[in-house]
């Protein structure tokens, strides 16, 4: 084997150039808190949408609704 067939070793890789496009610092990625579910998750619209239509999100929607109404019902009750 001739020396441009020799293997290197991988410290002596030269970097790629989009590496070096790439930043240095770290960012960090907005969250979104579901008030409802008391859970955060990614606060990316496609990720929010995927939790509100989900099966979880909805049972506890419609339970805190129907929590909501029967205490409307209660206080109205007890006005008259």
């Amino acid at each position: 084997f001739g020396p441009s067939l020799q293997r290197r070793s991988h410290r002596s890789r030269r970097r790629s150039t989009s590496a070096a496009t790439m930043t240095e610092w770290w960012v960090s990625q907005k969250k979104h808190f579901c008030e409802i579910c008391k859970v955060w998750h990614g606060g990316h619209i496609q990720q929010i949408m995927k939790h509100r239509s989900g099966r979880m999100h909805q049972d506890r929607e419609e339970a805190m609704l129907k929590s909501s109404r029967e205490r409307e019902a209660e206080r109205k009750k007890e006005e008259q």
